[in-house]
């Protein structure tokens, strides 16, 4: 089973914690990336404290902090199916995120 970094309701750092999830489903199309290293940036102690946009919804809790992969972030473990079928076998490939 997955583990995840994860903050269970809002407040400092005591609030963060390791657990384990079950593995994702990716959705039609899109990659499940198993992520071998991420990057907590300043938005995820601001989401962490409570802090959203304003007219933005609430977080849900328990909530994955590490809001990049950063380079070599991880591998393809698996795709979601399209039209009955499955996109190109890229397990294995190393990929990155990219946010704007």
């Amino acid at each position: 089973m997955p583990k995840a970094y994860v903050f269970t309701r809002n407040g400092g750092p005591e609030v963060e914690a390791l657990v384990e999830q079950d593995t994702p489903v990716p959705g039609p199309g899109e990659p499940l990336v198993a992520v071998r290293a991420a990057g907590a940036k300043p938005v995820d102690r601001k989401r962490r404290t409570g802090y959203t946009r304003p007219g933005s919804a609430p977080q849900p809790f328990p909530t994955v902090l590490g809001s990049e992969a950063g380079e070599a972030g991880g591998d393809v473990a698996d795709f979601g199916l399209v039209d009955g079928g499955t996109l190109k076998d890229a397990r294995g490939q190393i990929v990155t995120e990219v946010t704007a």
